[in-house]
């Protein structure tokens, strides 16, 4: 497929094909004067001036197309150091989590090896077929990146959906705890032991939800169990309490 920037048919030019071509166009020039008051350094000058103006769109394509190059190498050892790190993450992780983490990483190396195959084959190219090259590149990047973000996007929405639960419940609690002490003495009794529990889950909620800040997002679902057991007990404890006001 040919693009708007695609330069057709000029082959890719060399640094030694431009030397050539300039002392060739500076020889021409001095040929046409039949060789009388020869400047041979403004021939030159002119000679690089005329063949750089020819080449100009084909130096540019493969100024781009090395740096591109350069780009998808960098990538390449970019999401080395991501692999390692996530294997190391796996070796730490507990069944649930590790099996995950693994699953990610046969994702990532599967692209990663197709754009080692894709970096492989725009060397190869030319700057007139380069681009859809570069197109498949990017969109093997594309892919990798949503499998590494995947497991980030999960442990987001879980620490938001806890927080916002969190403050909800906080309400709820400072609540109880002004109606229990404004109530009368039979009423205190009963709900002393309630909320002295309830402040324990209370505070085992928050430090669960700390815990799970800290985790990276591969290894994060190694605490959610004990968490939803942890938030479903601050719950129902929280309506037992609320159940002596009604």
């Amino acid at each position: 497929m040919t693009t708007s920037n695609t330069i057709e048919p000029t082959p890719s030019i060399s640094a030694e094909q431009r030397y050539r071509m300039i002392a060739e166009a500076a020889y021409f020039r001095a040929e046409n004067r039949g060789f009388s008051g020869a400047n041979m350094a403004q021939d030159w000058i002119e000679a690089e001036a005329e063949i750089d103006r020819q080449l100009h769109p084909v130096f540019g394509m493969m100024e781009k197309k090395s740096s591109f190059e350069d780009t998808l190498r960098q990538q390449i050892l970019r999401w080395d150091a991501r692999l390692d790190q996530l294997a190391e993450n796996a070796t730490m992780a507990k069944t649930t989590a590790r099996a995950k983490i693994r699953k990610q990483i046969s994702e990532i190396t599967a692209n990663r090896e197709a754009l080692k195959e894709s970096l492989h084959a725009l060397q190869a190219s030319t700057t007139s077929t380069w681009d859809d090259l570069k197109h498949q590149a990017e969109q093997i990047l594309a892919k990798m990146q949503g499998v590494y973000d995947h497991a980030a996007s999960q442990k987001e929405a879980f620490e938001q959906q806890l927080t916002t639960q969190l403050a909800v419940w906080d309400v709820r609690y400072q609540d109880l705890k002004a109606r229990a002490k404004n109530a009368g003495v039979e009423v205190q009794s009963n709900l002393h032991s309630k909320m002295y529990v309830l402040e324990e889950h209370r505070v085992a909620a928050e430090a669960q939800l700390v815990e799970l800040r800290t985790r990276s997002a591969e290894a994060w679902e190694d605490i959610k169990t004990g968490t939803d057991k942890t938030w479903k007990t601050l719950h129902d404890t929280l309506d037992r309490v609320a159940d002596h006001f009604k």
